[in-house]
């Protein structure tokens, strides 16, 4: 029974292939879809996020990721509602109350999610 425990503890330990930390699986709920992806947590969100690049809500500026939800939607609001207004590099201009940060954008991730916009004084 040893050997055969030993044996799923193993399947479960794996590299990432974006950014080499070990992961074993089997911590987390997702964990054969991430032993699938061959990702760790970290990486399977901002890869997530680059598959997004060109969604209208992704906002990038000075190297943070930011995600525009909507306005109308109900219970917490992003930054507690504080209004934003954002000029996209495309020229649209979008000015939200719900703006969720995801932080800064790790190295790995930075040629992937590029600046696409700046935050404008309201």
């Amino acid at each position: 029974m040893d050997n055969l425990f030993e044996h799923i503890l193993k399947e479960s330990i794996f590299n990432c292939k974006e950014c080499g930390v070990e992961v074993d699986s089997s911590h987390w709920a997702n964990g054969s879809e991430l032993e699938q992806k061959q990702l760790c947590m970290n990486c399977e969100s901002w890869m997530g996020y680059a598959k997004e690049a060109n969604n209208p809500s992704s906002v990038r500026v000075n190297g943070h990721h930011y995600w525009i939800e909507k306005e109308d939607a109900k219970g917490m609001r992003g930054y507690d509602g504080k209004p934003f207004l954002i000029k996209f590099k495309d020229g649209r201009e979008v000015r939200t109350t719900n703006l969720w940060n995801q932080g800064q954008i790790p190295k790995l991730f930075k040629d992937r999610l590029l600046d696409n916009s700046i935050f404008l004084k309201i």
